[in-house]
């Protein structure tokens, strides 16, 4: 709301009675430049509570099926209006959580077991598929008794107190631990199904037929347990390193039986329990939404679908034994032997997993080039006689901090083959993802080559054996190299852990600059993990996922033979490192993301994470802000949930009890305006993506802007009613406080320019998703 300069004054004269009561003002902290005098605040908000008290009361008498001029156009509004309640973070989360634990079970059973017997890894696949069971069988009989206890009641006959208290916390039986996933993952399930007869009650009223066939809850149960153990599937194939299929088929083709474009396919999810939850939507809302699949055809025990590629999952075994090839190559070939004809056989294994920047025209002339050239530069370290001599050089870049060190004392270890397959997998992906022109000239891949390599060479060799000008670290690290793991006889590897944990001094100005992923400043972290002073030594442990790996592996391979209970905690020690972030330049070059040089790729296949421990206190990531929106209602309401950590909130109270108002607004104007601001483009994008509203670069940083202006005006004009609500709040034994914005808009054009026409401000105590 605009205010002119006259309105300003007067309302800087006299307060507003009616919001803060009788004579009272808001004093701010911020200093005048002329002495002896006090800056007075106040806000005027015009009130139209007479006009708008009762409009909600108001219904209209016509159908809303009667504005839409078409079938079609009333199935398009209706799936759309779905797919929006279907969206749920929690649900996101549990499915994250959920695929962590069981890429963690597998990886500790990769350590316990996989050896050079080829059947083994399938005996650790069996394990995670019958605990995978196990929470499917949990989940289906909770659903089951949801239908026996609704059995053919409607929907529509719900009451809004039935429909609040639909599938409430005693269906879920006895609390666990709040990092229990399985647990976790049911109680996301029930609290979506509750969404879900939400959705589809809302639908109901449009006029659309097909949903008529679900209206008895019984049969919507049913159709919700079709799709558990396809869902339980997806998160088996990721745990056991395949591959999923990039696009969404069931996204797809609800798009293109509406007649919209699948905007969906290269949507960069934050993790992929979003794409996963995605994709369940897409699937639940086609299976309510396709008269011409009967339902008795389809039982609760299907789960046949295929959500997984043959090709994906047979690249990532490729590779595996392509490594393998390549490092026996390593050791039993002839001293410095031309490693040519070795490197065209390895080529190919990695070229499926890399997005590549050459056609299929001239592919192979590439590949014998980029063969001839790597081995060229890689050839004085070829032979038997080096491999043991290069991984006793290896034991010297810090393999004891990570407990490798007997391995080499062993004699008999392939750490130095390894290496050399890294670097050449690592020059592989560079040179082959790089841009079409470059491949196309021989000259210019040369350069390039010869940079990824040396690249490579100083990430996974040891100093001592590479050039004098190559072992230097700006950053004032002790050398260390990346290491391939879990390390055992079976060479499945999954990730990379770099071999010395790194030591960074944090000053406060540097915290306070330095935003993480999910939107809070490294101070905000630290503060939240209890530090009380700075400077702080931070010390630092670096990991690298490979095609095929998940976080949950590298922690299941820290934890040795036995996956932790806690594995859904421990993820929240780690922070994904990316090329953006500011934390690059503390690292030593082998372990930051840079910008590449011209000619590479600008994306890395894997992804880097960091754990990061202050006074032996984990550093623990936080999700900060979730979105949902709402297409069913007359007008589309967007739901920005801002969530306070205890620091955080404890400071909010505390400045509001000392009438700090306008300090707290500064201080939420300059977080959702800086840290935030990219939280809130991302999620908005894939949010109104989900709905197949695409928005330029451009568009979607300006909605964004005025998204996080619009939550600062908000809790600008809230504010001072919500302050004893804040401080009861802060002091409830929940973790922190969340801040519930609802964003209402005229019309859709509206939402997609950001412009919002009202906004309301919840606030609850402890951590929810709106």
């Amino acid at each position: 709301m605009s205010i002119t300069t006259s309105q300003f004054l007067e309302d800087l004269a006299e307060p507003d009675s009616a919001q803060y009561g009788s004579g009272q003002a808001v004093h701010a902290e911020a200093l005048s430049p002329f002495a002896s005098n006090e800056l007075l605040v106040t806000a005027s908000t015009p009130s139209n509570e007479h006009t708008t008290a009762y409009a909600s009361e108001l219904s209209s008498p016509f159908s809303e099926a009667a504005a839409f001029e078409s079938d079609r156009e009333l199935e398009t509004h209706a799936v759309e209006a779905l797919m929006a309640d279907f969206a749920d973070d929690g649900f996101s989360e549990a499915l994250e959580a959920l695929t962590q634990e069981a890429s963690a079970r597998h990886a500790a059973a990769a350590t316990n077991q996989w050896s050079s017997d080829a059947t083994l890894p399938a005996v650790a696949a069996t394990e995670i598929q019958q605990w995978l069971e196990t929470v499917a069988e949990e989940a289906d009989q909770r659903l089951a008794a949801l239908a026996e206890h609704y059995g053919q009641r409607t929907i529509d006959s719900l009451s809004e107190t039935e429909l609040e208290q639909f599938g409430g916390e005693a269906m879920l039986g006895e609390a666990r631990s709040p990092f229990d996933s399985q647990q976790g993952f049911v109680g996301a399930l029930i609290r979506k199904v509750k969404k879900v007869a939400r959705g589809v009650a809302n639908i109901a009223k449009k006029g659309l037929s097909a949903i008529g066939r679900f209206l008895p809850i019984g049969k919507l149960m049913d159709a919700v347990r079709r799709l558990i153990r396809p869902l339980l599937r997806q998160v088996l194939g990721r745990a056991i390193g395949k591959l999923p299929i990039p696009m969404q088929p069931p996204a797809r083709k609800l798009a293109q039986r509406l007649g919209l474009e699948a905007q969906g396919e290269n949507l960069d999810y934050d993790h992929q329990g979003e794409q996963l939850s995605a994709d369940f939507d897409a699937r639940l809302a086609e299976r309510l939404l396709a008269p011409e699949l009967p339902l008795a055809e389809a039982q609760p025990g299907d789960h046949e679908i295929p959500w997984f590629g043959e090709q994906p999952g047979e690249s990532v075994a490729a590779l595996d034994a392509g490594r393998q090839r390549l490092a026996e190559y390593f050791e039993t070939a002839e001293h410095q032997a031309d490693p040519t004809a070795a490197m065209e056989q390895f080529i190919p294994a990695v070229l499926p997993l890399v997005k590549l920047g050459i056609t299929v025209v001239g592919r192979e002339r590439v590949v014998k080039l980029v063969a001839g050239l790597i081995a060229r530069l890689i050839r004085p370290m070829v032979g038997g006689q080096l491999a043991p001599v290069l991984s006793r050089h290896l034991a010297t870049s810090g393999l004891s901090l990570i407990g490798l060190e007997a391995e080499v004392a062993a004699g008999g270890s392939r750490l130095g083959a390894d290496a050399l397959v890294s670097v050449a997998e690592d020059t592989i992906r560079q040179v082959f993802g790089a841009n079409p022109e470059v491949l196309q000239n021989e000259l210019l891949t040369t350069a390039v080559v010869h940079d990824a390599f040396t690249d490579a060479a100083a990430r996974h060799l040891p100093a001592d054996v590479l050039r004098p000008e190559l072992r230097a670290d700006g950053a004032g690290h002790d050398p260390g190299v990346w290491v391939s793991m879990p390390r055992h006889a079976g060479r499945r590897h999954l990730y990379r852990t770099y071999s010395r944990p790194l030591r960074i001094v944090i000053h406060r100005p540097l915290a306070r600059h330095i935003v993480l992923s999910g939107g809070e400043t490294l101070e905000d972290r630290l503060l939240e993990a209890g530090l009380e002073s700075f400077p702080a030594e931070a010390q630092v442990e670096a990991f690298e996922t490979l095609p095929g790996g998940q976080l949950g592996h590298i922690i299941g391979g820290e934890h040795g033979e036995q996956a932790p209970a806690n594995v859904a905690e421990l993820t929240t020690e780690f922070e994904e490192l990316d090329e953006a972030s500011l934390l690059n330049p503390l690292l030593p070059r082998s372990v930051a993301w840079h910008t590449p040089r011209p000619g590479h790729p600008h994306s890395h296949p894997t992804r880097r994470y960091l754990r990061i421990r202050v006074k032996g206190v984990p550093l623990r990531r936080r999700s900060v802000l979730s979105m949902r929106l709402a297409l069913g209602g007359a007008k589309p309401v967007l739901t920005i949930t801002v969530r306070l950590g205890e620091h955080q909130a404890h400071a909010l109270a505390t400045q509001l009890a000392g009438r700090g108002h306008v300090a707290a607004v500064r201080d939420f104007q300059r977080w959702v305006r800086g840290p935030l601001r990219a939280v809130i483009t991302r999620k908005l994008v894939r949010r109104l993506a989900r709905h197949h509203m695409s928005a330029t670069e451009a568009v979607a940083a300006a909605a964004g802007q005025r998204l996080a202006d619009a939550l600062a005006a908000s809790f600008a004009e809230h504010v001072v009613p919500a302050t004893p609500r804040l401080a009861d709040a802060a002091k409830d034994p929940q973790r922190g406080v969340s801040l519930v914005f609802g964003l209402t808009f005229d019309t859709r054009d509206a939402l997609l320019s950001a412009a919002s026409s009202s906004t309301t401000l919840t606030v609850r105590p402890g951590w929810h998703h709106g």
